[in-house]
Formats: structure tokens, C-alpha cells, sequence
């Protein structure tokens, strides 16, 4: 099992970051959640000095993920021997 968390703070960006991941013999579970906020204080939106403005907005995501994992090999050792068969058949008389 690991845990994750990652913050990130600069002059008007602050972002965080946590999630867990779980591995249990075959099995996988994850989770992650994403959050963050910036804050836009003076922005100039044209050429001329006296067109600012002001934003600040947040954000949020989440996830969460399940597998398995399964093993094909039955399949593939049933095919070959099913091709070795085939082989031998048709040199018998």
C-alpha cells in the first residue's frame, strides 16, 4: 500500500494532490483527489494600461480504479498442444 501527497505552493497557485494505491496479490485498487485554487490579482486583458481584472478560481478531481490481474497462459499452452496435434496427424498413415 503507498500513500501519495504532493502539495505545490507558489506566489498565487496553491495545489494538493493525495491518493492511496493497493496491490493485494492479483488484485489493484487507486484512488486519487486533485485540488487547487489560483488567484489572478492584476491582469491586463487589452493594450491599454487601465483594462484589468481580477480571477480567482478552484478546482477539484477525483478517481477511483479496480482490476484484476488473470493469467492467459492455459490458453496458449491448449493451443499449442492443439497445433502439435495437428501436425502429427497428418503424418501417420
Amino acid at each position: 500500500m503507498v500513500c501519495i501527497i504532493d502539495l505545490i505552493y507558489q506566489d498565487k497557485v496553491f495545489f494538493i494532490k493525495s491518493g492511496l494505491n493497493a496491490v493485494y496479490k492479483k488484485f489493484l485498487m487507486a484512488c486519487e483527489y486533485k485540488a487547487g485554487y489560483i488567484n489572478l490579482t492584476d491582469i491586463l486583458i487589452a493594450n491599454v494600461a487601465m483594462d484589468r481584472a481580477y480571477h480567482h478560481f478552484g478546482f477539484g478531481s477525483w478517481y477511483i480504479i479496480g482490476g484484476a490481474k488473470f493469467d492467459f497462459s492455459f490458453l496458449k499452452n491448449k493451443i499449442r498442444r492443439k497445433q502439435i496435434k495437428n501436425r502429427y496427424q497428418y503424418l501417420q498413415p
